[in-house]
């Protein structure tokens, strides 16, 4: 079906052909993530009649996936195909102003197909909402995110301030990696593109995941070792950090030059090598007696933790 596209859908008035000549499978109620591997899965689903007296909107909640289409099927009528979108095309292709994926579903629609490609995670969380519905849901969606941005540029702002007045590494290199951690999850969000690059998207969309987790490890590696004092507590975890934080930097660089896809497998389990060291090196310094170390090792063990759980959904 995916080789031939459009022309192929022609042939099938009844949904129900497809079933029989394509190897669709149920997915498990609930199931909304399949992890790496195939790029492309092509999804069938049948619509119970909607409700008339509102408009109803198919939802994508997946702001990364690369490219997303979708076809709209009528009783006694062809497949009508809605305009390609994906965060691989352009932003002005979405039908609403939102990081996620709307698309208007006319009330006798009686099945929705659609192709997803992405080179990444993939991902399927849909489910049908009404304008209302999903106006609610924009303006929380935008208040709470708003509140986490305006949390973390206040952070980069104070640490500046910090390193300014004291000229204490630790603070420069904190607040480095809470300017990638800003950035990642700009994009992972999806608001990145909504706000700042939507006319050049392509290549940053591409490539911004190593490139900010690669930045993130390198800052998280320089900042351990500045603020354990590693160089004196323990030299062989401090040339093991330098060497990871040479290695993530190594990442960055190259995630600017290659496509994402040669690069999944490394930018997910990587991070979890360099916040265990980190980790470690924390539970090292505190049986040292190095002041702070009870409190770094419980923050960055709530990190190791996030990361692993992040990690695995991925997966």
């Amino acid at each position: 079906l995916d080789a031939a596209g459009d022309a192929e859908l022609s042939r099938f008035s009844n949904p129900d052909q497809l079933l029989t000549e394509y190897a669709f499978q149920p997915t498990p109620q609930g199931e909304d993530s399949w992890g790496y591997g195939q790029p492309v899965f092509w999804v069938l689903i049948p619509l119970d009649k909607l409700s008339s007296g509102e408009k109803w909107y198919l939802e994508f909640a997946y702001p990364l996936l690369d490219k997303l289409d979708v076809w709209l099927k009528f009783p006694h009528s062809e497949w009508l195909r809605k305009p390609p979108t994906g965060d691989q095309r352009p932003w002005g292709t979405r039908e609403v102003e939102s990081p996620h994926f709307y698309f208007q579903i006319p009330q006798q629609t009686t099945h929705l197909l659609l192709r997803l490609e992405t080179h990444g995670a993939m991902r399927f969380p849909v489910s049908l909402v009404t304008e209302s519905h999903l106006q609610r849901t924009e303006r929380l969606q935008q208040f709470f995110y708003g509140l986490f941005f305006g949390a973390l540029l206040v952070m980069i702002f104070c640490n500046g301030v910090i390193y300014v007045l004291a000229r204490e590494r630790s603070y420069l290199f904190y607040m480095a990696l809470l300017v990638s951690v800003t950035l990642y999850q700009a994009a992972m969000t999806g608001f990145g593109y909504m706000y700042l690059w939507p006319g050049s998207g392509y290549w940053i969309n591409e490539h911004i995941q190593p490139v900010t987790v690669g930045l993130a490890l390198w800052f998280i590696s320089l900042f351990t070792r500045d603020v354990l004092d590693l160089e004196r507590v323990h030299p062989g975890l401090e040339r093991t950090l330098l060497w990871m934080g040479l290695t993530s930097a190594l990442l960055a660089l190259t995630g600017a030059l290659l496509p994402f896809r040669w690069l999944i497998h490394f930018t997910a389990l990587w991070p979890l090598a360099v916040i265990f060291t980190c980790v470690w090196a924390g539970i090292v310094a505190l049986r040292s007696r190095h002041k702070g170390a009870a409190i770094f090792v419980l923050a960055w063990g709530f990190g190791f933790l996030g990361a692993a759980l992040f990690i695995l959904q991925q997966l």
